[in-house]
């Protein structure tokens, strides 16, 4: 018996060894075969991808009404103007190079933006230029063109080549309204021969740049507005611009060294801003503008105008006014240290019809003044802030000839005072003018450079004057932002600012 169990094992593992394995044959379907198989296929993924799904949580009921009309969300569905509207806020050119290469829609649309600003930061000037190249290929329709170089500053002496920037411009020159180049150490020899070649221009900015040609006559007939800041420009090209360009209205020069005397002579001009710098203020200013209305000067120590038509004025550093006639001036601001009373009394003089008084000048000289004869004239005066020493003077006046009951009405609606140590028994005065003010409304003293001591008078007179129709407020404390805030709301008035 085991002998036969010995040879069955034997034979068995005999026959295992003499089998043979053979690949699996593929089958190949033909017709309709071909059909089923691969239909069955997609059906077993189909039960794969459900039975994973269903591990996940349950969709939304909003989900699932919105299933029944799919919206796609994608740009696609969003029309031209408004993806235009979208790109066009785009001021890195680099991102919107990028974006122009998204698709062919994008890149369309990109070419058809009628804003373009571009902030360049953080590169030499040859790469400016070709990042300003590229974004203005196969542009169509540019409205509005701003370029903002930012140079680092181991790269400071270099500047964006003239020829580059409107060489790439003057395809769109017959659409171009507006043109702003800020543009460090930019030389333009040609400014004015490129210009000539926009049609369209309406306004111009040039900064930190040099001007070195002198304009065309007739080369700007569409200009109406121009401003240059911290550039090299000659005396001479200033009053040929204003000259050679009949419909500009408004002109800002900027801290344009250096200026000694201008002499500028327009029938449109409308409104000027010149802001000389301190270190080279400009010596005399001569305004032949009929028709100008907003003038605002800094830092210029001679000023000739005939002010018949202004309406705001505002002189920011100590001058000499040889002022003709201020028969329609609403507002009036004098800044700035070291001027002449003289000159001081020969503007307020001239502005009889003005509303909106600010004297913030420090007087070289102090001597006493009588209120009631600068505020008598002005019959329309209704805001007057003092924040200089001229309050000393009329202090002193009022001191040595008190109110004796005769003075005339005062139109005054607002009244606001900033208090010194050499004006701090100025209690009288303000009683005296609130008297003589039936229609006050507000009046604001700012106590700031009092001590704590010296407003028990300021704070009897608070609750002799406080009323429902007259509000009077006592600024002691420059950290309280609310009340801040509040009396800068309250004083302002309908009149421009630098």
């Amino acid at each position: 018996m085991t002998e036969k169990k010995g040879d069955g094992d034997a034979t068995a593992k005999n026959n295992s060894s003499n089998k043979v394995w053979k690949r699996p044959v593929k089958r190949s379907f033909t017709g309709a075969a071909a059909a089923n198989a691969a239909a069955a296929a997609v059906r077993s993924r189909s039960s794969q991808k459900s039975s994973r799904s269903s591990l996940t949580l349950a969709p939304k009921a909003s989900n699932a009404i919105n299933s029944q009309n799919p919206t796609p969300a994608s740009l696609e569905i969003v029309p031209d103007e408004a993806l235009g509207n979208i790109l066009g806020r785009i001021s890195d050119g680099r991102m919107l190079a990028r974006c122009a290469g998204v698709c062919r829609r994008w890149r369309r649309v990109c070419r058809q933006v009628p804003v373009l600003k571009l902030v360049l930061r953080k590169m030499q000037a040859w790469q400016a230029e070709g990042v300003i190249s590229a974004a203005l290929l196969e542009r169509k329709g540019l409205r509005d063109f701003e370029v903002r170089f930012v140079c680092p500053r181991k790269y400071a002496s270099e500047g964006v080549r003239e020829s580059r920037v409107f060489g790439c411009l003057w395809r769109l020159s017959s659409s171009i309204e507006t043109l702003a180049l800020i543009c460090p150490n930019t030389v333009y020899f040609k400014l004015w021969t490129w210009l000539a070649k926009f049609p369209r221009l309406l306004s111009l900015k040039i900064h930190c740049g040099r001007i070195e040609e002198n304009p065309l006559n007739n080369c700007l007939n569409q200009l109406r507005r121009c401003e240059f800041s911290r550039t090299i420009i000659a005396e001479p090209m200033l009053e040929d611009l204003v000259k050679f360009s009949p419909v500009l209205e408004e002109l800002v020069v900027v801290g344009c060294d250096p200026i000694e005397s201008l002499a500028l002579e327009s029938s449109s001009l409308r409104y000027l801003n010149l802001v000389a710098t301190e270190e080279y203020p400009m010596k005399s200013l001569e305004l032949l503008t009929l028709g100008l209305k907003d003038l605002y000067i800094c830092h210029v120590e001679e000023l000739q105008v005939n002010g018949y038509e202004l309406v705001h004025l505002g002189i920011y550093s100590a001058c000499q006014p040889r002022i003709s006639s201020l028969h329609h001036l609403l507002s009036l601001e004098m800044d700035g240290k070291g001027w002449a009373l003289e000159s001081i009394e020969h503007i307020v003089c001239a502005a009889q019809v003005v509303r909106h008084l600010v004297i913030k000048a420090s007087i070289s000289e102090t001597r006493p003044l009588r209120i009631e004869h600068y505020l008598s004239p002005m019959f329309c005066l209704q805001a007057v802030i003092l924040e200089s020493n001229l309050l000393e003077c009329f202090c002193r006046g009022f001191a040595e000839i008190p109110f004796d009951g005769d003075e005339p009405v005062f139109a005054l609606k607002k009244v606001a005072v900033k208090l010194s140590e050499e004006t701090r028994d100025c209690t009288g005065l303000l009683k005296a003018l609130v008297s003589y003010c039936p229609d006050l409304q507000i009046l604001v003293v700012d106590t700031t450079e009092l001590e704590l001591g010296n407003l028990s008078e300021l704070q009897q007179l608070k609750d002799q004057e406080q009323s429902p129709q007259r509000r009077v407020l006592l600024y002691s404390d420059p950290k309280d932002q609310r009340l801040v805030k509040e009396i800068a709301e309250i004083l302002a008035a309908d009149s421009k600012k630098v």
